[in-house]
């Protein structure tokens, strides 16, 4: 009996430090509760392991329990964990599902702070589902249902919502809005301290990078980065180091901004978690390709999108592809660019990422300059109606000078195969000189089937002539 009662005493601690956030504190509470038999004992601890990333630990445990042995109050408990964990595997019928009834039993049992708990994993998942109006929505009536909630776990839930909220507003574009959810998430998360109180520290680094004030989102994002890297959480690290790369390459310290991300591809490769590998190895390769260093952003997207490849990430996929076909732009291949830009497009496309899709249109608008300016113009124009919302600063620079590029045109190659030399408007001697090479040997190449010896007889040079330019060109 005496056991029994012990037990149920740390059931209550347990529960009372992780719903007000302090989940190290929990953790260190597990070990108590070795052998208990209360499921709702198996249920906390797996709520734990969902705080620090451990899924497949999460699942275990809640494998284990039957529902069918928990009582009233603990059942939507049970039910809201199993739902976050069905959110973080991207089973989002399953997730609304289990979600909705843990809400209805709460509100039943007039659980307010629970409820409100409940909405907001059902707003994630909404969220996750591309349904970002129901998930604002929702986190709404979750704030209003924990605004007389004066207490540690009120001000946790509180300070978890405001972050949804910030980061939605941030992604639509209210960025006043944004930054006053944040701003209040941080005090309210202050003493969690953790996963949620980094990620808004995150969201607010990353509107900061937005609105131009690089210099002020460091500091921040560096703290998010410590508490992140510490506690080994793979997907918000990745994220979080990705924006604070960004935020030093505008400000041109890319040195520091090769060292963050290298210091969290070591820690992501430690603790082995293939999705932030993908998305930091992505974030490398911009760092390379605004060094100008092609090769190695080339060898850093290959890596990205073997990673996304593996994962089936679509989204990883298409910001590898849009990185490969910059670089080979760079290398002046237009045929490889506006493949790789393509693909790129495509998913951006499926996925309804618009800001993706619009960069993709972007650089292929580029790519294709030199080859077919009308095209180029639609779809600089395409990506301008995509971009114009997000009113960010590098992104409209980035728009300025391929405007720019496309209207200063002054090579052309025409649908029927022919390169034109405007003479009133002449071009660079050496762009022309390289254009002009690589469009003869291309297509000696085209005619002679591959074959150096006649494509060199093609052009009046040597196999070995042809052999330099096709290594040259990379053709």
């Amino acid at each position: 009996m005496r056991a029994t009662r012990e037990g149920s005493a740390w059931i209550a601690k347990l529960m009372d430090s992780i719903d007000a956030g302090r989940f190290e504190e929990a953790e260190r509470m597990l070990p108590n509760l070795m052998g208990d038999e209360d499921p709702l004992a198996t249920v906390l601890e797996a709520e734990v392991h969902l705080y620090f990333c451990r899924l497949e630990r999460a699942r275990e445990c809640l494998a284990q329990v039957n529902p069918w042995r928990l009582n009233v109050h603990s059942l939507p408990r049970y039910l809201t964990v199993l739902g976050q964990l069905y959110v973080e595997q991207g089973q989002w019928d399953s997730a609304e599902e289990v979600l909705d009834g843990a809400c209805c039993i709460c509100k039943l049992l007039e659980a307010r702070c629970h409820l409100a708990r409940g909405l907001y994993h059902l707003g994630a998942a909404k969220l996750k589902r591309g349904r970002g109006e129901d998930a604002e929505a929702l986190w709404e009536r979750a704030k209003a249902l924990l605004a007389d909630e004066e207490t540690a776990r009120g001000d946790f839930m509180l300070g978890v919502i405001e972050y949804a909220l910030g980061a939605w507003r941030a992604q639509t574009g209210r960025v006043e809005e944004a930054r006053a959810s944040l701003q209040s998430s941080l005090r309210l998360l202050d003493e969690e301290h953790g996963r949620y109180y980094a990620s808004a520290l995150g969201a607010l680094g990353a509107v900061l990078v937005a609105c131009g004030q690089c210099a002020e989102a460091i500091e921040p994002l560096r703290e998010a980065q410590y508490i992140l890297a510490r506690y080994a959480l793979g997907d918000h690290l990745a994220d979080i180091t990705n924006t604070l790369a960004m935020a030093l390459v505008r400000l041109e310290r890319f040195a520091e901004a090769e060292q963050a991300l290298s210091e969290s591809l070591g820690v992501l490769q430690r603790i082995g978690h293939g999705r932030g590998l993908g998305r930091t190895l992505k974030a490398l390769a911009d760092v390379y390709l605004e060094r100008n260093d092609v090769s190695h952003a080339e060898q850093s997207a290959r890596l990205a999108l073997e990673h996304a490849e593996a994962l089936g990430d679509d989204r990883l996929r298409a910001e590898a592809q849009l990185l490969l076909g910059r670089a080979a732009a760079r290398r002046r291949d237009h045929e490889a660019a506006e493949a790789a830009l393509s693909v790129a497009r495509e998913i951006a496309r499926g996925l309804g990422d618009r800001k993706l899709e619009g960069l993709a249109c972007l650089y292929l608008g580029e790519a294709c300059c030199a080859t077919s300016p009308l095209k180029a113009q639609e779809l600089i124009a395409c990506a301008q109606e995509l971009l114009r919302p997000l009113a960010d600063p590098q992104i409209e620079r980035e728009i300025e000078r391929v405007s720019q590029r496309a209207t200063s045109e002054r090579i052309r190659l025409t649908p029927d195969n022919k390169l034109i030399f405007d003479g009133n408007f002449l071009p660079n001697w050496y762009v022309a000189r390289e254009t002009l090479e690589r469009f003869l040997l291309k297509n000696a190449l085209r005619q002679a089937g591959g074959n150096l010896t006649k494509a060199g007889e093609l052009l009046g040079i040597t196999k070995v002539h042809v052999h330099n330019l096709r290594r040259q060109f990379n053709l």
